[in-house]
């Protein structure tokens, strides 16, 4: 069989291309219970080899042979003036307690978990540069906020659901938390997407009448809104129960007494690649 010159050409491109865009390092963030990476995971950082990374200043290179990944420091967060500052990690080892690191060939999203997936150029690659993703039905700390700052996600098909809490105490107990891949540029790239909006709720947890569906919405698209409901106050602590008495600062507790509102964030409708942009959506 016979091939055309341009056929040819166009699949040495696409080798090219593929050779030029590279695996994925992943960045795993546990939940810290006094284990050193000894918890259940709660977010993924997932980025291309090469591509810059705005949160860290940098661009990450696998060597397998070497079992390492390498980090390429710059001054700003395009990656545009590099500081002569190269460091090499193993792969697999628990750093700063909480995180481990590994590179894939394809982009890491997990079943049962929520993602703010960014794309790069789709005339020269469709697949997604980076992935932010926590993990659904889990309580975890807020790596971005304080100690005592803990959320529990859950998904439909129309909409990401955040229950917030918060214990005064816990949280007096600690400065900042701190973490790899943490929440905080989640949140703020999770509201950067086109096709999502936010609905905010007070109220008990179960109390009737919180929900996205109840809530009232306005925007100026199709896509995207905002609205707000209110319920019943947050419930107090159970009688003869003392918030000074409960576990660890450390370990999550999404429980009623600490219940202080409900976020909802409407996902794309889209998951198909749209330059430069980033999708929020639930696997």
């Amino acid at each position: 069989m016979q091939y055309s010159n341009n056929v040819v050409l166009a699949v040495f491109v696409m080798v090219c291309i593929q050779s030029i865009l590279g695996d994925y390092v992943n960045f795993y963030t546990y939940q810290y219970g006094g284990k050193r990476c000894g918890g259940e995971i709660s977010n993924i950082y997932s980025i291309q080899e090469g591509e810059c990374s705005p949160e860290f200043f940098s661009k990450f290179y696998c060597d397998y042979e070497k079992n390492v990944i390498s980090q390429m420091a710059y001054h700003d967060k395009n990656c545009l003036h590099y500081m002569n500052n190269q460091t090499n990690t193993i792969m697999n080892q628990c750093y700063e307690k909480d995180t481990t690191l590994n590179c894939t060939s394809k982009i890491v999203i997990p079943p049962e978990t929520t993602s703010v997936v960014t794309f790069g150029d789709c005339e020269t690659n469709v697949e997604p540069v980076l992935a932010v993703t926590r993990i659904l039905n889990t309580c975890f700390t807020d790596e971005a906020g304080y100690v005592g700052d803990w959320q529990y996600e859950t998904c439909n098909e129309t909409y990401l659901t955040q229950k917030n809490f918060y214990d005064s105490v816990s949280s007096a107990f600690s400065g900042t938390a701190s973490g790899t891949g943490g929440s905080g540029f989640y949140n703020r790239m999770s509201t950067s997407s086109g096709n999502s909006g936010t609905v905010s709720a007070s109220g008990s947890i179960g109390s009737s009448g919180t929900g996205a569906n109840s809530a009232s919405s306005s925007g100026n698209s199709g896509n995207s809104g905002t609205g707000s409901n209110s319920g019943n106050s947050g419930n107090s602590a159970s009688s003869g129960t003392d918030s000074s008495n409960s576990q660890s600062p450390w370990i999550p507790e999404c429980i009623d007494k600490y219940y202080k509102n409900t976020t909802y964030t409407r996902l794309s409708k889209s998951t198909s690649c749209a330059s430069n942009q980033s999708i929020l959506i639930c696997s």
